[in-house]
């Protein structure tokens, strides 16, 4: 599963749950059994994951969508990585919206 589905599925408290309860070993969260893996197995990458929940995050701090695209990103230094945030939240968006 993609982790962009995985937070539109299971919400973002959930994912966070999920990156705070894995082991240092681990790569993958299982959907299927709520396991830990070292590879993919109908699962989604906590990596991937962890990116998600920062944009969407990032996106809340802001105030919301709308705010965060109203930001000039210049304004708050290269490291922000807005224009990231922001196509990870739409995308989160679109999975709850049935259109991804």
């Amino acid at each position: 599963m993609k982790a962009h589905k995985f937070v539109a599925v299971h919400g973002i408290e959930k994912a966070k749950a999920v990156l705070e309860g894995a082991p240092d070993w681990s790569r993958y969260y299982s959907t299927v059994d709520g396991e830990y893996y070292l590879i993919e197995l109908n699962a989604v990458n906590l990596k991937q994951l962890k990116q998600v929940v920062e944009s969407v995050n990032k996106i809340n701090d802001f105030g919301g969508i709308g705010l965060a695209n109203l930001i000039d990103q210049s304004t708050y230094g290269e490291n922000l990585d807005l224009d990231r945030a922001i196509a990870d939240y739409k995308l989160v968006q679109a999975y709850k919206n049935g259109e991804a």
